[in-house]
């Protein structure tokens, strides 16, 4: 084979390998929104387009760097639909890596044949050591999107956070070519460069993870406030109600006792006058709204559903219930508080907004068993609602305090050793929960 045509077939496959070390760790983080074409094209645009650019700018350095990193960053966000900083954050990393990688590995294969100019290295040898090294850095890329998976939240992160982790990694690029220089020129010098380097990727992967794990560590504080915050509420809320419960039973207990009297005077033929003066009295009564018939033998269940039951009367939204007798029901009153009107306040907030009135509906289901208990709620929405990892996905930008309600809910089922799943299909979210009897 011609010895130019084998450099620029090697040279190709370098190409390719570097942009696979961007491209494999992408697609196992992210998910593609777009149709098997559209991606088949987005990958030869993105392979044509940096082959090119790295022919035409091949002696410039800088500019290449510069034009590269936001042709791979506007691909990421074609591609995957990321949000740009999440894009430029990943590709700062990637370019970090390669620039690091590239010159702890000349400068140790200097010193060690005893090489003072990359000019110097053979070819061949050369092109071996390049694709060791792009195969390490794709292990390493991939190791640190596994880190960012099970560690990170910084998808969710607002873009002031997200700005906020990519200082130290962009003040890393700008220090990466200097030692770069300082490697290639003075290799005697590579060890403590490589310390440096190091120290960069290092500073480039743990600050966004620094960035998510303080987020998460206000998002636990604020939870336990709000939560603790919410239960106080609540439990005011369901003593007045509570109270209000039971004078609108006794109303009607005595309603009803006025009612067989009234039987009784129309079964002995009592006179008019008598008849028509205890009516009378009768009709003064201020009888209650009709409410929801919810008898379970756990006051707590009944007072939170009779009212939600209201409250869904009055947005137009239609309720129905099952609920076996929930006397042993496994959940302490507190934990019901959270988990029932958490979960009917959420639901009844999503039907709301259906814009069809005979689509507004929340279905709530209790059943007892001997060895389980079954929660089950269902509602409409006007909006998908996305699911990863059973938990609802917070928008991006939404604030922290956003989504605590299921989260709560969730915590609370945890305790008792519940197994509880949600899904969300054509308009409509289900959420389950199958309790364990002590």
């Amino acid at each position: 084979m011609n010895e130019q045509v084998l450099y620029a077939v090697l040279n190709l496959g370098v190409n390719v390998l570097e942009l696979l070390v961007l491209l494999v760790p992408m697609a196992y983080l992210f998910h593609v929104h777009s149709t098997r074409k559209f991606k088949v094209l987005l990958y030869a645009i993105l392979f044509v387009m940096t082959i090119s650019i790295q022919s035409v700018f091949l002696y410039e350095l800088f500019t290449r760097t510069v034009i590269l990193f936001v042709l791979w960053s506007a691909w990421l966000v074609l591609m995957y639909r990321m949000r740009a900083p999440i894009a430029f954050y990943f590709v700062l990393l990637y370019v970090v890596l390669l620039w690091t990688t590239d010159t702890i590995s000349l400068g140790a294969a200097s010193v060690l044949f005893g090489i003072s100019e990359i000019t110097q290295f053979d070819p061949l040898g050369l092109y071996v050591l390049i694709y060791i090294i792009r195969t390490a850095d794709l292990g390493f890329m991939m190791l640190a999107c596994m880190l960012f998976k099970r560690f990170s939240t910084m998808v969710t992160l607002p873009v002031r956070d997200l700005l906020l982790a990519m200082v130290l990694p962009l003040l890393s690029l700008l220090m990466l070519p200097v030692l770069f220089d300082i490697v290639t020129k003075q290799p005697q010098f590579v060890g403590e460069a490589s310390v440096m380097m190091m120290v960069a990727i290092s500073i480039s992967i743990a600050s966004p993870l620094y960035v998510s794990y303080a987020q998460q560590k206000q998002a636990d504080y604020l939870r336990a406030d709000s939560l603790a915050r919410e239960l106080k509420i609540e439990k005011e809320h369901l003593y007045v109600l509570g109270e209000s419960y039971r004078d609108q039973r006794k109303q009607i207990h005595d309603f009803n006792s006025r009612m067989f009297v009234l039987r009784g005077l129309a079964q002995r033929n009592a006179n008019q006058a008598e008849f028509a003066s205890y009516l009378d009295e009768v009709l003064d009564i201020d009888m209650p709204a009709p409410e929801a018939n919810v008898n379970t033998g756990r006051p707590t269940v009944d007072v939170v559903v009779a009212s939600r039951f209201a409250l869904a009367r009055a947005k137009g939204v239609s309720m129905t219930f099952q609920l076996d007798d929930l006397s042993t029901f496994p959940l302490g009153n507190d934990d019901l508080i959270v988990v029932l009107s958490n979960l009917l306040d959420n639901a009844l907030a999503a039907a709301e907004k259906v814009e069809d009135p005979s689509s507004k509906y929340v279905q709530l289901k209790m059943k007892q068993g001997d060895h389980s208990a079954v929660l089950y709620v269902e509602n409409s929405t006007s909006a998908p609602v996305a699911i990863a990892d059973n938990q609802v996905v917070r928008e991006p930008g939404a604030p922290l305090s956003h989504g605590f309600g299921l989260v709560n809910v969730c915590e609370c089922l945890d305790k008792a050793g519940a197994k509880h799943a949600m899904e969300y299909d054509e308009g409509v979210f289900r959420f389950s929960a199958v309790i364990p009897v002590p």
